[in-house]
């Protein structure tokens, strides 16, 4: 029974990281990113609303159920993925709060840019994670 859900932590964590490959990586997101900044610049009041949802996150317990069936190499890789998806996630969650909403349109542009580099940098660790996990996925 253990070892099921096991290796059903494994296939939850593979199908997160093939989902934010997919999303990171479409070709819409470039114009997105580009429409969302120009908004910034150009309207004071704009504050982009990125979608999140934490019910869909990964949580450390999830990661530390996979860990166990990894190399120490596997390990750093799925770990530096959900460091950068909940860093990609917090930035994201920060447009939310009124405060940030209140920001002149230069600080809301460097937090946005902050996360276009987020976007990236997980994506990278996606893609290594995904290389680990595909050899344990069943």
């Amino acid at each position: 029974m253990e070892r099921r859900r096991k290796q059903e932590l494994v296939n939850a964590t593979y199908h997160h990281v093939k989902k934010a490959i997919t999303l990171l990586n479409h070709p819409n997101v470039p114009t997105v990113n580009a429409s969302a900044r120009a908004d910034i610049t150009n309207n004071p009041a704009y504050t982009p609303y990125i979608v999140i949802s934490a019910d869909a996150d990964l949580t450390y317990n999830h990661i530390i159920g996979v860990m166990e069936w990894l190399d120490p190499q596997g390990e750093e890789s799925v770990v530096d993925y959900f460091y950068e998806q909940s860093s990609l996630n917090a930035i994201a969650a920060s447009f939310e709060l009124e405060y940030v909403r209140n920001w002149p349109n230069t600080r809301k542009l460097k937090l946005f840019d902050l996360y276009v580099a987020q976007q990236k940098s997980t994506l990278t660790a996606a893609k290594k994670a995904e290389r680990v996990l595909i050899k344990l996925v069943k």
